[in-house]
């Protein structure tokens, strides 16, 4: 389907159709990763996981609610319900009011490499969510779904940006609900992505591709739906070749 807008200011631009709504994201185990090495915080901002070359745009933006048709639930610990419904019943460590899902404008998703948006430390990883938590040794983490991960990469290794990490997940693939994806999250933690969640947006310290995306006002929902941008994300060598991966649970996805 074609897309087309005309470039904002920011460097990122907006596409004219609205995206196919994604499922809900699904219930997922809350069990504690083990210890694993703190990060050095060492990373310059959060690149796109994707290699150079396609534009991506954001399907599903900041501040939505399952019910209002999206699939983004940030829980609200003092009720066990969504923050903006108060009405769907939630995890605790369901925090992604600030995060992004990720398609290619030409449609063409499914197989693409996935590459480590930051530097860090791998804090958990979720195979059959696709999920990986990356600690960035500042006291926030990165977290994405709907991959399918690369074998080998376990809880404790060091990632380097631009690492291949996996491949975005074919349709019904890495709880993707159908839609190949990429489900993009930063989190401030005080132990590097596993318990502790709080989202933030993509702005600050923490810009994606070098371009900030603050929170707009409360009242806008799916805030950015449709921003277009554009990866200069580059391959590169793992830090250290990783071992075998341990039979590890999650957090949660």
């Amino acid at each position: 389907m074609g897309r087309t807008g005309s470039r904002l200011r920011g460097g990122w631009r907006m596409v004219g159709a609205l995206s196919t709504v994604l499922a809900l994201l699904l219930p997922l185990p809350l069990l504690p990763s083990p210890a694993v090495p703190a990060a050095r915080a060492q990373h310059g901002g959060i690149m796109l996981p994707f290699e150079a070359g396609a534009e991506w745009f954001v399907s599903q933006g900041y501040n939505t609610s399952p019910e209002e048709g999206w699939s983004h639930y940030n829980c609200d610990p003092r009720t066990g319900k969504d923050e903006i419904s108060q009405s769907s019943r939630c995890d605790d460590g369901w925090q992604y009011k600030y995060s992004f899902d990720l398609r290619r404008v030409d449609g063409e998703e499914a197989g693409q490499p996935v590459l480590s948006p930051a530097s860090g430390v791998v804090r958990w990883v979720d195979p059959a969510y696709g999920g990986l938590s990356l600690d960035l040794g500042d006291g926030f983490a990165v977290a994405f779904f709907h991959v399918d991960l690369a074998r080998g990469i376990a809880a404790g290794d060091e990632l380097r940006v631009g690492q291949r990490v996996g491949h975005v997940s074919g349709p019904g693939g890495g709880g993707n609900g159908g839609t190949p994806h990429i489900h993009l999250t930063v989190w401030a933690t005080e132990d590097g992505g596993n318990w502790s969640r709080t989202s933030v947006p993509f702005a600050g310290d923490h810009p994606l591709e070098g371009q900030a995306f603050p929170a707009l006002p409360e009242r806008e929902r799916n805030q950015y739906l449709n921003a277009v941008l554009a990866s200069s994300n580059a391959p590169a060598a793992p830090a250290a070749t990783p071992e075998a991966p341990l039979p590890v649970a999650p957090a949660d996805g």
